[in-house]
């Protein structure tokens, strides 16, 4: 199970890296059309999903990643923190518009990250944080 969950961080780390750095890419990899259609991404927010918080923040995800992959207890409740706020910030992030690769690997974010946290509280991964607290 610790092999599992160590290469769950590292797939999380690299699709965390490839979620943020997608819009870079998105006049290559989407038409002219659909490219117009992505500039709508967070129309109406009242909290700027490009704003100044959104670096930082997504420095605080890949700091509490690395600690959770040597198991380091302030990473995982750091970890879990980060995701509730995620979520809870979601609803003042405005009109969402993204391309089907950025669902994709936003989905999958998803996915890992909610595994990563059940791992890391009901596993016996448990033990390890609670040895490196």
């Amino acid at each position: 199970m610790e092999k599992v969950f160590k290469r769950g961080i590292e797939l999380t780390i690299v699709l965390y890296l490839a979620y943020c750095l997608l819009p870079i890419f998105w006049i290559e990899l989407y038409g002219g059309e659909v490219f117009q259609a992505l500039g709508w991404h967070g129309y109406g927010a009242s909290l700027n999903p490009y704003g100044t918080w959104a670096c930082p923040l997504a420095l605080l995800f890949f700091v509490s990643l690395v600690g959770m992959r040597f198991y380091k207890s302030w990473a995982r409740s750091a970890f879990l923190v980060l995701a509730i706020l995620n979520v809870a910030m979601q609803p003042f992030m405005g009109m969402v518009a993204m391309g089907s690769i950025d669902g994709t690997v936003s989905s999958l974010v998803g996915i890992f990250s909610g595994a990563l946290i059940a791992m890391s509280f009901l596993s016996p991964n448990c033990e390890r944080f609670a040895k490196n607290a």
